[in-house]
This record gives structure tokens, C-alpha cells and sequence, in this order.
């Protein structure tokens, strides 16, 4: 996905006038990740406040891949 859409020169998917392209709509249905619904936040949004809000999930320990909530472990 990196190289198609630095090929396209944009910075991710969701820019892609093409997008969900076939390939994209395949990998979705196999890993169920989510991506078509993160797309329409993405377009109603806006790269900026999308890109705030993953932020802020990311600070409060979201990681994307397990789609789960952690805490960071104190140690001193």
C-alpha cells in the first residue's frame, strides 16, 4: 500500500480519489481491520482532525494493530 500510494504521490489511502480500490476492499475482508469505516471518518474529518484524533488514541495507549487499549507498566 506504501509504494501505490507513493506512486500516486499522496500520503495515505484515504486520499486516493480510487479508494477503497479493489485491492484494499480484498485485504479488509481477510483481516477485518476496520479500514472502510476509518475511511469515512477520514473523508468526513479531514486529514488534519484525523490525524489529531489518532494522536490522541495513541497517548492514551490505542495500539492499531489490536485495535485494544494499554497502559504503560511504572517503573522506577
Amino acid at each position: 500500500m506504501r509504494e501505490c500510494a507513493k506512486k500516486k504521490g499522496i500520503e495515505i489511502c484515504f486520499e486516493c480519489s480510487e479508494f477503497p480500490c479493489k485491492n484494499l476492499s480484498q485485504f479488509e475482508e481477510k483481516e477485518q481491520l476496520g479500514i472502510l469505516k476509518e475511511y469515512e471518518n477520514f473523508k468526513k474529518l479531514g486529514m488534519e482532525e484525523w490525524i489529531k484524533i489518532q494522536i490522541q488514541k495513541a497517548e492514551k495507549g490505542y495500539c492499531e494493530a489490536t485495535k485494544k487499549y494499554y497502559t504503560k507498566a511504572m517503573t522506577e
